[in-house]
């Protein structure tokens, strides 16, 4: 998701320029290069510090499978690696959930200072996946299933439709604007199954499997026409729709 214009916001550009966030990540490589791509150097530099929130719900689904792998061989292991599973799926939610929007966000650092990059992304949604409480994954159905949101003809876009970065499809190359892709899916599909949300699941699927039929396993999709535009072509992580 590197254009994803939740990371415009560390980098000051509010107006959710691509071209300017483009350049700025460019810049940013060239320090990081000065510094040896060391890691503790390159969280000093202060330039870009960010915590996402489906990387993080990722990270936890890999944890889920080490318990349950660990279970077999060493349940000793497996209770440690659930301990640090619950301690992390903790502060997913304390740290990233925001009460008034009711939706989660990353976390950016500046100064020693903490942030929200308030823009609504299907990064916000990946907790979907998780084992979490009832009350979250309610609110993330209904910011899914608002036809003014996520719900276009062909979900789930990458960018909320109410949001000022929101950009279906362009000529510029500049993705996860606005586009639907169909490895988000994948995860979010997944995490309706495991909430029961059967006819939903089952209207996502659809709409997937529609566009590849359409189109083909393209990169991405237009989220309003279902046209790919200049997306690469024969795109090997679509072909998840096939595990939808």
């Amino acid at each position: 998701m590197d254009m994803a214009p939740q990371f415009d916001i560390p980098f000051g550009n509010h107006e959710n320029d691509p071209v300017d966030t483009k350049g700025k990540i460019s810049a940013m490589l060239g320090e990081y290069k000065k510094v040896k791509w060391d890691l503790k150097e390159i969280y000093n530099l202060d330039i870009f510090n960010f915590e996402d929130v489906a990387v993080n719900a990722i990270y936890l689904l890999s944890l889920e499978n080490l318990v349950y792998l660990w279970d077999i061989i060493d349940k000793d292991k497996s209770r440690k690696v659930k301990e640090q599973y619950e301690r992390v799926k903790k502060r997913l939610i304390e740290l990233f959930w925001d009460e008034e929007d009711k939706i989660f966000y990353g976390l950016y650092h500046k100064g020693g200072k903490e942030f929200k990059a308030k823009i609504k992304t299907v990064s916000s949604l990946f907790p979907l996946c998780l084992d979490i409480p009832k009350k979250y994954i309610d609110s993330l159905i209904e910011h899914i299933v608002n036809k003014k949101e996520f719900w276009l003809t062909y979900p789930i876009p990458s960018v909320s439709k109410d949001e000022k970065s929101f950009g279906p499809l362009t000529d510029t190359r500049y993705i996860w604007r606005g586009t639907t892709w169909i490895n988000t899916n994948w995860f979010l599909a997944k995490g309706l199954l495991r909430h029961g949300e059967k006819e939903l699941y089952k209207k996502l699927k659809a709409k997937t499997i529609e566009l590849i039929e359409k189109h083909g396993f393209c990169e991405y999709y237009d989220p309003i026409t279902g046209e790919p535009g200049k997306a690469m072509r024969n795109f090997g992580w679509s072909t998840l729709a096939i595990d939808i």
